[in-house]
């Protein structure tokens, strides 16, 4: 069944999207960008307050800004109760090593801290690694998860950059792999219905919940609506693949 991740900026953000019926909390600061990293003592602040009611994940910002030399004893302290970790690959496609410093970035995370690998859906516009890149990657690593969201989040939805024969190709790819998948990238209502065909295990959002743009508050009425459909449609598409419906 397809769960609802929320991303949140702050626990009182948290506490209404449990509210409301998210499965995950993600900590993001979105004025930072795509997946911008909060401050630590945020992350916390979050995990106290979900109190163990739904896993908790994090964004680490873009992996080409982070030093491994920042997971310094305190900062890993703030990862208590985390549950998994992203970081993005904006501007690796011109960093010949950036595997490397993706896998000693991932490796040096708590052993209790999964990592998440994201696909940028407009990776030629981010400079990212290609989709198939990253799924090859993220199999020989053992990340459990992949990711597909948007960089440019004024420039359109997941499908306006990965039309959805391309984005089931890369399903398709990541269950190959046993990978679990992710979906985010301005999932408004109106395109739910079509990613859902592909049965993610996630369905990410943070824009289609809040009150205003992005940036304004999480809005437990919004998390409620908007998780009603999105397990609506997983059952509705669950029924379909399994030949009951």
């Amino acid at each position: 069944m397809t769960r609802l991740l929320v991303s949140v900026r702050n626990a009182e953000e948290a506490v209404a999207a449990l509210a409301g019926g998210a499965d995950v909390i993600d900590v993001k600061e979105p004025s930072r960008g795509a997946l911008g990293a909060a401050d630590p003592q945020m992350w916390q602040s979050v995990v106290h307050a979900v109190r163990e009611r739904a896993p908790v994940s994090i964004a680490l910002g873009e992996l080409i800004d982070f030093q491994v030399e920042q997971l310094t004893s305190k900062f890993v302290e703030c990862l208590d109760g985390v549950s998994w970790a992203k970081f993005g690959l904006a501007g690796c496609a011109r960093v010949t090593d950036w595997p490397l410093r993706w896998q000693a970035a991932i490796s040096a995370l708590p052993p209790h801290v999964q990592s998440v690998a994201v696909i940028y859906a407009d990776w030629r516009t981010a400079d990212a690694p290609s989709p198939e890149t990253v799924i090859g990657l993220a199999a020989k690593a053992s990340v459990p998860v992949v990711l597909v969201d948007t960089f440019d989040k004024a420039a359109g939805t997941l499908l306006d950059h990965l039309p959805l024969p391309a984005l089931a190709t890369i399903a398709r790819q990541a269950r190959a792999h046993n990978l679990k998948l992710a979906l985010a990238g301005s999932l408004r209502r109106e395109v739910l219905e079509q990613v859902a065909e592909l049965l993610p295990d996630y369905i990410a959002v943070r824009g289609a919940v809040c009150e205003g743009a992005r940036e304004s508050s999480v809005s437990k009425q919004l998390v409620e609506r908007l998780s009603s459909e999105v397990h609506r449609l997983a059952a509705a598409r669950t029924l379909v693949a399994t030949g009951i419906a």
